[in-house]
């Protein structure tokens, strides 16, 4: 299935019987200087001559050494913090009615709300972006009262922000929704989209389900039928809507944070 474990202890094992250019680095110019010294597995790299070493990899001569054992000399670094949680959809028809656009909005921001659970974080700038069948795009950016990790929140706000940036009948080609502003220092998000509109104003909306210990219960049955069941165990009635009517590109900003 494309994977491969190497257990501690086996790298070296692992590695010998390997033709030299399987590891990266060694390009076809090194890997014909090494075969015609006879080196032409990582076991022989890992055993060959220094000064062959250094005369074809330079500088690198003991890093790839080093790697041809199994070994690596790049320090572990931890990752920055995440800075935005964000995910928008193209769409293969341009959208143009007002329970479509809603429909696309609420199914974004509840990919945004699903992540930012998993990973534990709850932001207070919550964005949102429109590009436009004329390639154009706008976006505006709202300030909430409290953070919040909970689309069923924050999706009745999404609904009234997005009065800003569209009108009914102007054809929608792709939305996306964000989330930033983890830290209480931070007010604005800077990058996560093309064009964005400052609105320090906060915004207030009454939630899908107004009961606090209700909504959060629905929130929790259906993540847990996800995280055992897959992504699709659940699914509401906005996300059906367009759901045949996305280009499959669909995109999110990288997990990268720890």
């Amino acid at each position: 299935r494309g994977l491969t474990v190497v257990y501690p202890g086996c790298e070296q094992g692992f590695l010998a019987p390997l033709p030299v250019r399987k590891m990266s680095g060694v390009g076809a110019v090194a890997e014909r200087e090494l075969i015609s010294h006879g080196v032409r597995t990582l076991g022989d790299l890992a055993l060959a001559d220094e000064s062959l070493l250094r005369r074809i990899f330079g500088k690198n001569a003991i890093v790839m050494r080093t790697r041809a054992q199994g070994g690596d000399m790049t320090p572990v670094e931890e990752g920055e913090a995440a800075k935005s949680v964000s995910n928008e959809m193209t769409f293969a028809k341009d959208l143009t009615s007002r329970v479509d656009v809603e429909a696309a909005i609420a199914t974004m921001a509840a990919k945004v709300g699903r992540r930012l659970r998993k990973k534990g974080l709850a932001g207070r700038t919550l964005s949102l972006k429109l590009r436009f069948g004329d390639r154009s795009v706008r976006s505006v950016q709202k300030r909430l009262p409290a953070p919040s990790d909970d689309e069923l929140a924050f999706t009745p706000l999404l609904y009234r922000m997005v009065d800003e940036v569209w009108c009914e009948g102007i054809p929608v080609r792709l939305l996306g929704v964000g989330m930033s502003g983890f830290r209480e220092d931070e007010y604005v998000q800077d990058t996560l989209f093309d064009v964005a509109r400052e609105a320090p104003t906060t915004l207030d909306a009454e939630p899908v389900i107004v009961d606090d210990v209700k909504r959060r219960g629905l929130l929790d049955a259906t993540d847990a039928l996800r995280d055992r069941f897959g992504e699709g165990a659940v699914r509401f009635g906005h996300e059906l809507r367009n759901a045949e009517n996305t280009t499959g590109t669909g995109a999110k900003n990288p997990d990268d944070y720890k």
